[in-house]
């Protein structure tokens, strides 16, 4: 099993505020993404700073009380009603429509996210399917399943291995 954790150091810090959870996700290479999620695990706000040489680019995100995402003043009205972000390059997004969806072994849950592809920045909605197919594993699909990865989470439901391609460093 590969582990991304040996290549890009993968870390998200999880600090509890009045409201809200932030989370950083440290990759080295590419810069650090930041978001904020309430409690109900829904992703309020998303802020994206990438740098490599002389090149910078950002991306900010709010999502406000009626569902509706922002980019700055400019309403991204194909996003309308979107609750979780994916970012592409970490599984540590996973954890909040997990968390979110609160499963019981054997069900599933279909959802679209704002998925965040690294490095362009750019954004599109993704259709996801969530499976809890144990009490710590998870099957996650998108593309109409065209996608599928197993996930196993902690026990409160941090991702902690995805596939065969990442699990959370010891």
């Amino acid at each position: 099993m590969k582990n991304i954790a040996e290549l890009l150091y993968d870390l998200y810090i999880l600090l509890h505020k009045p409201f809200c959870v932030h989370i950083w996700n440290k990759r080295f290479a590419l810069g650090v993404p930041h978001f904020v999620i309430g409690y109900d695990w829904q992703t309020r706000k998303v802020k994206i700073e990438l740098s490599s040489g002389t090149e910078e680019q950002s991306l900010h995100l709010e999502r406000d009380d009626d569902g509706r995402w922002w980019n700055g003043d400019s309403e991204l009205t194909a996003f309308a009603g979107m609750n979780d972000i994916d970012l592409g390059i970490t599984p540590s997004t996973n954890t909040l429509p997990i968390q979110r969806l609160g499963l019981k072994p054997g069900e599933s849950a279909s959802m679209t996210a704002v998925w965040i592809q690294f490095p362009s920045l750019t954004i599109a909605p993704l259709a996801q399917q969530y499976t809890r197919t144990g009490e710590y594993a998870y099957r996650y699909e998108s593309n109409d399943g065209a996608y599928q990865a197993d996930l196993e989470v902690d026990e409160h439901g941090l991702v902690t291995r995805y596939a065969d391609v990442w699990s959370r460093a010891r």
